[in-house]
């Protein structure tokens, strides 16, 4: 197993990995892959170390975006988005990512980390909380 840079090469398998989270997290919305292919190469070009993959045998199994946000408030480091395949999950894949993504912002001065996560992930909650995230916000949605 080996994590590195993305390259705009491992494009189609990481735009693969957020259709099928998609239909897990969101199973009533259809994912704009035209909007999410463009943030994902806007981040590329931002920083060329914010997205990571994993690779195994030659295959991208996994991968994580992070991004820096500021707002009026403060500035801090978005775990935007991190995927596993379903079958390598369960080896310490995204605690790995996780990790990485700490030490990725401790070394831009970031030391307030964010991530959201729906509430029918319970793998990654129990995850993040085991790596010591604590639920701070709740975002209520209604369709109208």
């Amino acid at each position: 197993m080996k994590i590195r840079n993305f390259t705009p090469h491992d494009l189609e398998k990481v735009l693969e990995f957020r259709k099928k989270s998609a239909v897990i997290s969101f199973p009533d919305s259809k994912p704009d892959m035209k909007t999410i292919k463009k943030s994902i190469l806007e981040t590329y070009k931002k920083d060329k170390e914010a997205i990571k993959v994993v690779e195994e045998n030659g295959k991208v199994i996994a991968h994580i975006i992070l991004k820096i946000k500021k707002t009026s408030m403060n500035t801090y480091g978005m775990i935007d988005y991190i995927f596993v395949d379903e079958m390598h999950r369960g080896r310490g894949i995204a605690t790995k990512l996780m990790k990485l993504a700490e030490e990725y912002f401790r070394k831009k001065g970031i030391r307030k980390l964010r991530a959201t996560i729906t509430l029918t992930n319970t793998p990654s909650l129990k995850m993040s909380k085991k790596l010591g995230y604590k639920e701070k916000r709740v975002i209520m949605e209604k369709d109208i």
